[in-house]
């Protein structure tokens, strides 16, 4: 295998970004095809390797190769998958704002299925690429998502732990205790920030996700968990949460003040 130095290796990356940020569609052949004219003695391991650091290299860049038409291939590398350059122009920001399990049988079927709750999903997915979450039907690429947890859910919780409790599996109590203790520290609180990074879609399989009203979700990538988490009792004078649905678009106004003090208690997060 032809190895590179660092050095080198960044300025090919640099060189392919560039050259695929002045296409506005093509394929992942186009990718590789970029790749062996900066570096023609790149390997085939290599420049699979380096195909991945230039779809991310392209995001830092303000944009994303979205796949989406085509879909995702998990092991194999698929050389004519099609791509549409979708560009982060959108500086709007919303809060979306999630439940824990309402219904006994909802908690029941999560925990046969080892589903985990949306809270569970959420601190999981914010170690991978993205994750995927419901979004307003208008949400674009670019758009900031905060990430907040119902103040409602521990209610909620309760309910279902006393549900629990009566039909007397002490399996399922055991998952609804840890699941209420696990709300009970989030519950009324932004859990994360992260930024739509592809067009919002329908999903295709009823069955999936109906906890949440609305059909519409969106690829969320940069996931980042607050550390020291902004309560709702700390923005209710300046943002008003819908109780009506899912989504609260915020104006810039807002976001710039909710911004501001979600940065001043975690400075290291980028937004």
């Amino acid at each position: 295998m032809k190895e590179i130095d660092v050095m080198n290796r960044e300025d090919i990356i640099a060189k392919t970004v560039d050259y695929i940020l002045s296409h506005e569609d093509g394929s992942r052949m186009l990718v590789i095809n970029a790749i062996r004219e900066s570096c023609p003695e790149c390997s085939e391991e290599l420049c699979y390797e380096l195909v991945y650091a230039v779809e991310q290299a392209v995001k830092d860049k303000g944009a994303v190769l979205d796949y989406s038409e085509y879909g995702y291939v998990d092991d194999d590398i698929a050389y004519h998958m099609p791509f549409t350059l979708k560009r982060f122009n959108s500086k709007n920001a919303f809060i979306t704002n999630f439940q824990s399990p309402v219904e006994y049988a909802d908690l029941v079927e999560r925990c046969d299925e080892g589903r985990g709750t949306s809270l569970d999903i959420l601190l999981s997915d914010s170690n991978d690429d993205y994750t995927v979450w419901t979004v307003s039907k208008d949400a674009q690429p670019g758009d900031t998502v905060v990430f907040m947890c119902a103040k409602t859910s521990k209610d909620h919780m309760g309910h279902v732990c006393s549900v629990a409790r009566k039909e007397g599996n002490e399996r399922y109590l055991e998952y609804a205790e840890e699941k209420r203790a696990l709300y009970k520290q989030y519950a009324g609180s932004i859990v994360a920030v992260g930024r739509v990074c592809s067009d919002a879609f329908q999903d295709r399989d009823p069955s999936i996700n109906q906890y949440w009203r609305s059909p519409w979700y969106a690829k969320i990538d940069r996931v980042q968990l607050l550390a020291d988490r902004v309560t709702i009792d700390d923005f209710r004078d300046f943002i008003k949460v819908s109780r009506t649905g899912a989504i609260t678009k915020l104006t810039d106004e807002q976001w710039l003040e909710l911004k501001g003090m979600i940065l001043e208690r975690n400075k290291d997060l980028t937004i």
